[in-house]
């Protein structure tokens, strides 16, 4: 009888709702049909690396790449299990976001795609992956 229980806290917020949307809508499938990652790529998939990152930007009205690691880290709990995926803080780092924004500079038009090449996102960033199809 002497067993000591631990309780996690940790909020929840909109994060269920949106998940749930997203899964609803098949945006991690159809990202990780039609943009295959590289085979050095390790944990989540792209498809699962945005819903995370949309997640984010929805629930926090905050389209900036560095702030995503420490809000996934503090509520590891809620999105492991709305995602049902082994998420770590890791997974959605800003440089893994930002190879995801390169990934989805493929979808410009041609005009728009020379003017993005021009923002340097790092030092070494390419593109972990590319769309199946010819997107011009």
């Amino acid at each position: 009888m002497n067993e000591t229980l631990t309780v996690l806290s940790e909020r929840v917020d909109d994060i269920p709702l949106l998940l749930a949307q997203m899964a609803r809508m098949g945006v991690q499938p159809l990202l990780d049909t039609h943009f295959p990652t590289h085979g050095n790529w390790q944990g989540l998939s792209l498809g699962w690396v945005t819903v995370i990152w949309l997640t984010h930007i929805l629930s926090q009205a905050d389209h900036r790449l560095n702030p995503v690691e420490p809000w996934a880290e503090k509520r590891l709990h809620t999105l492991r299990g709305g995602t049902s995926q082994p998420l770590h803080p890791l997974d959605v780092s800003d440089d893994r976001l930002a190879l995801v924004g390169t990934c989805f500079c493929l979808l410009l038009p041609p005009c728009l795609r020379a003017a993005a090449s021009q923002v340097r996102i790092g030092p070494s960033l390419r593109p972990a992956c590319g769309p199946r199809a010819s997107l011009s």
